[in-house]
């Protein structure tokens, strides 16, 4: 080939290059597309509609609207919802979000609070509250503006614990009386004084759904069904068991209680439409129990010692004829997640401490000098038990709250309103009162501020 024409080629090939190219980018027909395909969106130069699309039917033009863009994809929020009550180190009742913030100081003056209780169905706090003069019953908002609305006081029968009605109308509590205990029931919107439905020392109770009737636990043979209008109905059982908080199942088909006879002590789960005992076993301990929230479920400690409420914890479903064991080592309080998926549960940090947990059992409520404690977490699920943290309890943590804690744990919680994070009082290692937030994915426990007796609302927001 001559150079002459080695020039007329170049171009030539050149020119014949382009018309190949472009043939490529014409679509060849295909088959149908899969409808993941059709779905797919181009991008870049290949948005180009090449296909020419329907003509519309003129009937709908008038009735079709402009679809709305789809709105974008939010991330689930990590924190946990609802807020969080506590005691400040001036005494003083305080709320706060799951992270510190938000803090909001609800009370002021001379006045002294401790152990404060949300209503179940609002964002109201019952907190028992005593200065020089007297002690009483206090009803604050969390808001901005709140005052606070006394329903109580006396100046020498002092309010010990309280507990609000499901419906959250009433706030339930028991003051020292003349007769020992006094079971008192007050509107919580302070319409009037209230009254004094019953008395009996020891004094424990569980409101039922129904939001009439209270089962309540007095003495040591008395379990009875307890009307708003101070009616009794007694249920004959119970005699000469040791146990505190009576325990019915959500659906009130079952309660449960220690039971004493000739052959020794034992637990008693009791169908009550059939009237029938649903599960029996051999209990010498002081009997701490409680139901799932959503299930048919009843966790309780099968202590060692007689005189003891801790031990292992144990678990009895519906139709089981046995009781399967979740934790053997000595659990000395726990408390069932809103959900019911989970149980959390303390134990002495120092398993090898067994001297203290001798002491422990010897001593009600616990007179130990702030132990440390470490919180472990059950899933009923998979019946897998983690630990998450360990730490140091205020004394009135360890004096009041721990050796009642089947009592509290129906009316103060530690779970957070979607079952993901517990709160707990603790002391730092400056020796500062702190409250921790722990969350049970296995994240590590958070300082969100100092104050003590911390507990969750019910409500999400």
């Amino acid at each position: 080939m001559t150079g002459s024409n080695r020039h007329l080629l170049i171009p030539l090939l050149f020119l014949f290059g382009i018309v190949m190219l472009l043939a490529a980018c014409v679509e060849a027909p295909t088959s149908p597309s899969s409808p993941i395909e059709d779905q797919a969106a181009p991008t870049g130069e290949e948005a180009i509609e090449t296909t020419p699309l329907p003509e519309p039917d003129d009937d709908l033009i008038e009735s079709q609207e402009e679809p709305e863009p789809d709105p974008p994809a939010t991330k689930e929020d990590p924190r946990p919802t609802g807020r969080i009550a506590f005691i400040n180190q001036n005494g003083q009742l305080a709320t706060m979000d799951s992270e510190g913030r938000d803090q909001r100081v609800l009370s002021q003056g001379s006045t002294v609070f401790q152990f404060p209780a949300w209503s179940p169905v609002s964002q109201s706090i019952a907190v028992i509250g005593s200065n020089r003069s007297q002690a009483g019953i206090y009803i604050f908002e969390d808001s901005d503006d709140s005052e606070g609305l006394e329903i109580y006081s006396h100046a020498e029968n002092a309010p010990i614990y309280l507990y609000w009605t499901p419906d959250g109308r009433f706030v339930s509590f028991i003051a020292r009386s003349d007769e020992g205990l006094a079971f008192h029931l007050v509107p919580a919107d302070g319409s009037t004084k209230g009254e004094i439905l019953t008395t009996g020392q020891p004094f424990y109770w569980q409101w039922l759904p129904n939001n009439r009737q209270a089962l309540i636990h007095a003495g040591s043979d008395r379990l009875s069904f307890l009307d708003l209008d101070g009616q009794e109905t007694s249920t004959g059982l119970g005699k000469n068991g040791i146990f505190q908080a009576p325990a019915v199942s959500p659906d009130l088909q079952y309660f449960a209680y220690q039971q004493a006879s000739s052959r020794g002590r034992t637990i008693q789960i009791k169908n009550l439409p059939r009237d029938e005992i649903a599960y029996e076993a051999a209990h010498q301990g002081v009997l701490a129990m409680a139901w799932n929230p959503q299930a048919i479920q009843l966790a309780f400690t099968n202590p060692a010692s007689a005189n003891s409420f801790f031990g292992p914890l144990l678990l009895w479903e519906e139709g089981s004829e046995s009781a399967a064991t979740l934790v053997n080592e000595d659990v000395i309080s726990f408390f069932w997640a809103p959900n019911g998926r989970h149980i959390a549960f303390f134990t002495l940090a120092d398993l090898s401490q067994q001297t203290q947990t001798n002491k422990l059992r010897r001593s009600r409520p616990v007179q130990q000098n702030r132990p440390f404690l470490t919180l472990g977490i059950v899933d009923l699920e998979t019946r897998a038990v983690r630990y998450l943290t360990r730490f140091q309890p205020p004394r009135l943590i360890i004096t009041q709250f721990i050796p009642f804690f089947d009592q509290y744990a129906q009316s103060h919680r530690l779970w957070s309103p979607d079952s993901k994070s517990i709160v707990l009082s603790a002391i730092s290692n400056e020796n500062v009162p702190e409250i921790l937030v722990v969350s049970i994915d296995g994240q590590l426990s958070r300082s969100i501020g100092e104050g003590v007796s911390a507990f969750w609302s019910q409500q999400e927001k």
